[in-house]
């Protein structure tokens, strides 16, 4: 009755779908990483520079702790990220504002942005969403990681170090970032191995196994696309 049970558990469709999940998770916390890095590459002339090639990712840094919860101070930090890439002749269409829980809620409190009355796709408090500010579009996401993470001393055991290497470190300073502005030219990703998945039933063992496994990297491309705000 072993098989009957576990087919009804849906061993075989909910539990790969939760999988599928983690994967996506794991992957999203990778990429973030790398946009981290290529908003703060070092486009000068020593190692690892582009040679003044292309210009650095548009970094503003708020000027005191707490700052980057109070309304009115994010809103300017967006601001300023939104006019310095209007500058540069980014298109706010080409990418999003990703930011963490903390900062897109702080934003809900700014009366400016929800007056209904004169910026009709925010909304008021009561539907509480902020699709733009500044025309960039904006995703709330928990993938920024905001803990440093080494591989000498990994912040999670399935961190983005732990699991991929010193490549994909976050320093204490990067570990800071809280809104990034990325494109889909912001970072390179390669796929060697597509996602590719088995489930099959062990006779011996009386179970069901999911072997799932891919093989992907990912690095900074363009640097001049980006925008990023970081804690004081």
């Amino acid at each position: 009755m072993l098989h009957a049970v576990q087919d009804h558990l849906d061993i075989k469709s909910r539990t790969p779908k939760n999988f599928g999940k983690r994967i996506a998770k794991s992957i999203d916390e990778v990429l973030f990483v790398q946009i981290v890095k290529s908003a703060l590459f070092d486009s000068g002339t020593g190692t690892g520079g582009t040679g003044d090639i292309l210009p650095k990712g548009e970094v503003e840094t708020a000027a005191s702790g707490g700052d980057e919860i109070d309304p009115a101070k994010l809103t300017t930090l967006i601001y300023n990220i939104s006019q310095a890439l209007a500058e540069g002749e980014i298109e706010m269409d080409d990418g999003y504002l990703y930011m963490a829980p903390a900062q897109y809620f702080a934003l809900l409190k700014n009366q400016d942005l929800l007056k209904a009355e004169i910026n009709d796709k925010n909304g008021s408090y009561a539907h509480a969403k902020i699709e733009a500010v500044s025309g960039m579009p904006i995703v709330m996401t928990n993938r920024i990681m905001q803990v440093a993470d080494t591989v000498a001393s990994a912040a999670f055991l399935d961190s983005p170090a732990a699991l991929y290497g010193t490549a994909y470190e976050t320093s204490a300073a990067e570990a800071k970032a809280i809104a990034l502005f990325a494109t889909d030219e912001s970072i390179q990703v390669a796929q060697s191995i597509p996602l590719t998945s088995d489930v099959y039933w062990d006779k011996r063992l009386l179970t069901w196994f999911i072997d799932s496994y891919l093989a992907i990297g990912a690095g900074p491309d363009r640097t001049d696309v980006n925008g990023s705000i970081f804690k004081a």
